[in-house]
C-alpha cells in the first residue's frame, strides 16, 4: 500500500513538473499563434454545442484558463495541479483552486458541468479521476471528455513526440475501448465525436511541431485544413483513426 502511494506520488510529481515546463509554451505558442488559437477555438466551440450549460461549471485540469473566454456569462471554476498554470489561468478565471484531479475539493453533487478537456491521460489512475468527476456532479449534470486515442495515425508519431520534455513518462494514448470502459464506469456515455486529422497536426501545438509557420496562404489554408478534418470526421470507419475524441457523458440519478 505505501509503495503504490509513494509511486502515485512520484507519477504525479513528475506530471506537475512537466506542467510547470509546458505553461509558458502554451501561454505563447499554442493559444498564441493565430492559426493554432483559430483551430482551439473551433475545437472548444464544437465541445461547447453538445452542452448544455448551466452553472456551476468545472473546468477540470484547467491549465492556462483558456476556456475561460467562452464561459463569461456562467459561474466557472478553474482546478489544476500545476502551480505555473493556475497563476495564468487567475488571469482568465475569477476563482482558480490549485488542487488534485484525482480528490476534487468540492462536495458531492456541487456541478452542473464538468469540463475535462485533456485531463485523464495525465492522471495516475484515471479510475480515480472519473469517479471524481461524477462525485462532484449534480444528478443529471454532464460531463465532457477531450482526449488523446491510439491509431494508425496516431501511435507512432505521439511514441517519438513523448521523448521530449513536453511529456512525462505517464502520458497515456488511450485506446478507445479503454477510455470508453472507464468513463463507463461512472457515468453514461451520450455522444462520442472524433477529431483531429490534418488540421490538428499542422495547426493545434505549434510549442511541439511548427513547420505549419513555414506555409503561405494561411488566411486560406487554415479554415480549409478545419474543414477537411471535419469531413473525415463523419467517414465511418476511416474517423476512428482520429488522433481524439470527444465523449459527452451524465450522470445518472443516485
Amino acid at each position: 500500500m505505501t509503495s503504490s502511494f509513494n509511486k502515485e506520488n512520484r507519477i504525479q510529481g513528475e506530471e506537475i513538473e512537466t506542467q510547470d515546463y509546458v505553461s509558458e509554451f502554451y501561454e505563447n505558442k499554442r493559444y498564441n499563434k493565430p492559426y493554432s488559437l483559430h483551430y482551439h477555438n473551433w475545437l472548444a466551440q464544437k465541445m461547447f454545442s453538445l452542452l448544455d450549460l448551466g452553472s456551476p461549471i468545472l473546468d477540470n485540469g484547467c491549465g492556462n484558463g483558456f476556456l475561460a473566454q467562452f464561459l463569461k456569462k456562467h459561474e466557472a471554476v478553474g482546478l489544476d495541479i500545476s502551480p505555473k498554470m493556475v497563476e495564468l489561468a487567475r488571469k482568465r478565471y475569477s476563482e482558480v483552486i490549485l488542487g488534485d484531479s484525482q480528490n476534487i475539493p468540492f462536495e458531492d453533487s456541487y456541478f452542473q458541468i464538468v469540463i475535462n478537456r485533456g485531463l485523464l491521460h495525465h492522471l495516475p489512475d484515471p479510475r480515480q479521476g472519473v469517479f471524481e468527476i461524477r462525485r462532484v456532479l449534480k444528478n443529471r449534470g454532464q460531463a465532457i471528455f477531450i482526449e488523446p486515442i491510439s491509431s494508425f495515425l496516431s501511435v507512432i508519431p505521439r511514441m517519438i513526440a513523448r521523448q521530449g520534455k513536453h511529456f512525462s513518462k505517464s502520458h497515456k494514448n488511450f485506446k478507445e475501448k479503454e477510455l470508453k470502459k472507464i468513463i463507463n464506469s461512472q457515468l453514461k456515455i451520450e455522444e462520442i465525436h472524433y477529431f483531429g486529422y490534418l488540421a490538428y497536426v499542422l495547426l493545434g501545438f505549434p510549442d511541439i511541431f511548427d513547420i505549419y509557420k513555414f506555409l503561405p496562404g494561411k488566411s486560406i489554408l487554415t479554415p480549409a485544413l478545419i474543414e477537411f478534418d471535419e469531413l473525415i470526421a463523419k467517414v465511418p470507419l476511416l474517423n476512428h483513426q482520429a488522433w481524439g475524441i470527444m465523449i459527452l457523458a451524465r450522470k445518472q440519478n443516485d
